[in-house]
């Protein structure tokens, strides 16, 4: 469809033409996911958005990622399940 013209872009104002892509995207492997964007230089509000899809794996520490924004840790990297865990946050 045209840019911004889908429900992702309907539902958060999203004008890029890879938003819906990236947004309905899943990882269903334990590989590496990596996102890129260039942007100008600045201060940023970075918002990530999750969904558990698989019934499944709504345990606690069952799925946790790193997350790592301009070369700085926010969570994780010492060990596996030591991440961002979204279903135990989700329960909070």
């Amino acid at each position: 469809g045209a840019v911004g013209s889908g429900p992702i872009s309907a539902a958060f104002g999203c004008t890029s033409a890879d938003t819906e892509t990236v947004i309905g995207s899943e990882n269903s492997t334990n590989s590496v996911v990596s996102r890129s964007y260039p942007i100008p230089n600045g201060t940023y509000l970075v918002n990530l958005f999750f969904a558990e899809t698989n019934a499944a794996a709504c345990v606690v520490g069952n799925r946790t990622v790193d997350i790592t924004v301009e070369g700085t840790l926010y969570y994780g990297g010492s060990g596996s399940g030591d991440g961002f865990d979204q279903y135990a946050v989700s329960l909070a």
